[in-house]
């Protein structure tokens, strides 16, 4: 009987799954300082993950479930770069191969169904991004965040949360800021009359969307003043970009300088958000903050990371996941939204990711037909 190629074969698995998000492209998967030679597992799109360190460094990332018993090998044990089913014993490596069968007698056969699912990886911006489809991997796919990558000009703090709630409500949350002043009073937000004078733009640059908001001769936020108390003696110019990127990878870059003055004490803060679906109703948030002041200033670490709890990890989460409560879907276009101006690039986001996922799942369905054609074929 002919056997179907493994790209035909992974991608007819994936048409099984009940999630239905774009699949190939670059998630989080975890914080690179999570990983170590230790056992480390994560849920991804309803896709049990374990990912370890191979004694060089190198990251390995396979299926967290052993295909015997169904045992999460993460409670296993790590022997050199061969990870140790805890149920029974079998081992396996980091390429996902079956190495050792300690039944009977130490030596017996590998079964052929003992196999793991294996993952391409790429470490980049202190982040181990996962790719979770069955095409060749594309490294010019994966969100540019340079900046946490430049340790001379930018200081940065990091976090990681589970929000309960569909991941493309966190994305409407970050690319609509008009809620700054409400939800964040006191914190993030800038004064409700900031509004009034506010510049806004949407533009999209092929596959990139973004929301450019700008406006001068306002007070900064309490947090920034927090952040830098320079801040606090004038009168502000700002600009507030956010951009997001497929799936689910947004940056917000907001800036403050001395008003009318070519960016006199500019203070710019770098925000990424990268969020992946654990399962339906449940995203893990990262996050991370970079800062272009105060790049020795260690106590500022710790007051950048209360602000982080309190907004985006608390007010943000606690919002979003009442949200998600009362929607009772994840389907937002099939509800009757009374739509306000701030709506139209989170519109325009959701879109464009629902025309790549029919893309996608269109290509699935066809990979199917063809290997419904070879399958009839080999039993003809």
């Amino acid at each position: 009987m002919r056997r179907l190629v493994p790209a035909i074969a992974d991608a007819r698995s994936e048409s099984d799954s009940t999630m239905n998000y774009l699949r190939n492209t670059w998630y989080a998967a975890a914080w690179a300082d999570e990983v170590s030679r230790n056992l480390f597992s994560r849920e991804i799109l309803e896709e049990q993950v374990l990912l370890f360190r191979r004694e060089d460094g190198s990251i390995a990332a396979v299926s967290n479930v052993c295909p015997h018993r169904f045992a999460p090998l993460a409670k296993g044990r790590l022997i050199g770069d061969v990870v140790e089913c805890p149920y029974h014993g079998l081992q396996f490596d980091g390429s996902g191969a079956c190495v050792r069968n300690p039944h009977p007698h130490g030596c017996g056969k590998i079964p052929p169904r003992a196999r793991l699912k294996t993952y391409p990886t790429i470490e980049r911006y202190g982040v181990i991004w996962i790719w979770m489809g069955w095409k060749t991997p594309d490294p010019a796919l994966l969100p540019d965040y340079g900046w946490l990558e430049q340790p001379e000009t930018y200081r940065e703090i990091h976090g990681l949360c589970e929000v309960k709630a569909y991941y493309e409500l966190i994305v409407d949350n970050v690319l609509d800021l008009t809620h700054l002043p409400y939800l964040h009073e006191g914190g993030l937000g800038v004064s409700k009359k900031d509004l009034e004078v506010e510049n806004v733009e949407d533009v999209n640059e092929g596959d990139t969307y973004w929301c450019k908001r700008w406006s001068n001769g306002i007070a900064p936020s309490p947090d920034f003043m927090r952040f830098n108390p320079i801040l606090a003696e004038f009168k502000c110019d700002k600009t507030n970009y956010v951009r997001w990127n497929a799936p689910s990878h947004v940056a917000i870059m907001p800036n403050y300088w001395k008003s009318g003055t070519d960016r006199e004490h500019l203070t710019n803060l770098h925000i990424a958000t990268m969020l992946t679906p654990a399962r339906e109703g449940h995203t893990w948030q990262f996050w991370s903050l970079a800062r272009n002041f105060g790049l020795d200033n260690d106590p500022l670490d710790e007051i950048m990371r209360k602000a982080a709890r309190v907004g985006l990890e608390g007010e943000d989460v606690d919002i979003i996941e009442a949200q998600y409560r009362n929607m009772g879907t994840s389907d937002l276009f099939s509800l009757k939204l009374a739509a306000l101006p701030g709506d139209i690039t989170p519109t325009r986001v959701r879109r464009a990711l629902q025309r790549m996922i029919a893309q996608e799942q269109a290509e699935l369905a066809e990979i199917a037909s063809q290997a419904h054609e070879v399958e009839t074929e080999a039993t003809a």
